[in-house]
């Protein structure tokens, strides 16, 4: 009897299919999206202006076992892959932008962007 029931929900599942007219879609043609050309005056471009970045400044890395991570203590120290007097990485969500040179400026370490990555 389950089986009767089964077959009467598929008979009026296809019922209901046979009613639907279908149609192919049509979308309006548009036309291409030209970036502005402004001089930086444009309200869009002050908006973007607006938005706040993280800036990450990385000296080096390096890789460790996870025992050497495990063991790690006060005093110990990790050589990282830059050799004194090369330049340092300057990176927006993860992408190198720029790089640069460490600076103390007052009493905090600071970048000077030597080079701009192009992209």
């Amino acid at each position: 009897m389950a089986s009767s029931n089964k077959d009467d929900i598929l008979t009026q599942k296809q019922k209901d299919e046979d009613r639907v007219k279908i149609y192919p879609v049509k979308f309006k043609r548009l036309d291409p999206v030209h970036p502005p050309t402004s001089n930086g005056n444009d309200e869009n471009i002050r908006f973007l202006k607006d938005i706040l970045l993280e800036i990450k400044v990385e000296l080096g890395t390096t890789k460790l076992t996870m025992g050497h991570v495990a063991n790690l203590d006060i005093g110990q120290i990790v050589k990282i892959n830059r050799g004194e007097g090369e330049p340092i990485d300057i990176l927006v969500d993860g992408e190198i932008i720029a790089e640069g040179e460490v600076l103390v400026v007052g009493d905090q370490l600071a970048a000077k962007v030597t080079s701009i990555i192009s992209g």
